[in-house]
């Protein structure tokens, strides 16, 4: 009965796509449908009193580095969190928010972190609107020393496969994908930059605070069973690593 499960991620575990999903709901916060993965394992777990051993702690256009915000971890505000993760605080202010995450997460057992989709997909959407006009703002500012890039040698390596990574864009049909419905695409050339700079940005920052959510975590409650969702690996035969506490942990997925 004193067991107690806490979910943290984006909107893949508001329910987002599902049938009862009311989007912005509680500004995306504490959408507790049942037919949701965590839900269900919530269920199953604790039975009918599911609701009162549950927190689900989750919000659409979360980052890896936004959830670290949220944990209290030493890490720089950015452009983004200011625009689309302050408004919807849970708590209102930032401090009070951080003291609901750290204090639900020292009373759980088990805790699942499904997060990264808002690295990628929605960043890197968020910013090519910005860059080609679609949506009012300057572009976000993509600071890369922020997400582990500092030396000149590596940013050489990056603008490479920035030259590399736009044909690819085009080939794989994103220019389509990105573009919103009834806009004319006035300079494809830029647009396919915009989307190989955020989905490398989006990389490049998952890759960084990933490692540093886990650790952050277990440092709040290093007793608590880690449950990881939503990772996947697109390469056969190559083993994916993340460095926690200095050890190298496999993930075999």
């Amino acid at each position: 009965e004193d067991s107690y499960y806490v979910s943290l991620g984006d909107s893949t575990i508001t329910g987002y796509g599902l049938k009862d999903y009311e989007d912005g709901q509680q500004n995306g916060w504490l959408q507790l449908i049942s037919t949701a993965a965590h839900s269900v394992l919530a269920q199953k777990l604790f039975g009918d009193n599911w609701k009162n051993q549950f927190t689900n702690f989750c919000q659409g256009s979360l980052r890896a580095d936004d959830l670290l915000i949220l944990l209290d971890g030493e890490i720089e505000l950015d452009d983004y969190y200011y625009a689309e993760i302050e408004p919807n605080l849970m708590e209102g202010t930032l401090e009070a928010t951080q003291k609901k995450y750290i204090d639900n997460i020292k009373r759980a057992d088990l805790i699942s972190v499904a997060i990264g989709g808002g690295n990628f997909l929605t960043f890197a959407g968020k910013y090519v609107n910005r860059v080609v006009g679609t949506t009012e703002g300057e572009p976000y500012a993509l600071d890369w020393a922020r997400v582990g890039v500092e030396d000149s040698e590596t940013m050489d390596e990056l603008n490479e496969a920035l030259d590399l990574l736009v044909p690819i864009v085009d080939a794989l049909g994103l220019l389509d994908q990105y573009l919103p419905a009834g806009v004319e695409m006035e300079n494809p050339a830029k647009f396919a930059r915009a989307i190989a700079e955020g989905l490398l940005y989006g990389y490049a920052s998952y890759n960084y605070y990933y490692p540093q959510v886990l650790a952050r975590i277990k440092e709040i409650n290093p007793d608590a069973q880690l449950l990881i969702l939503g990772m996947f690996n697109p390469v056969d035969d190559w083993t994916m690593a993340i460095t926690i506490d200095g050890e190298e942990v496999i993930l075999d997925i």
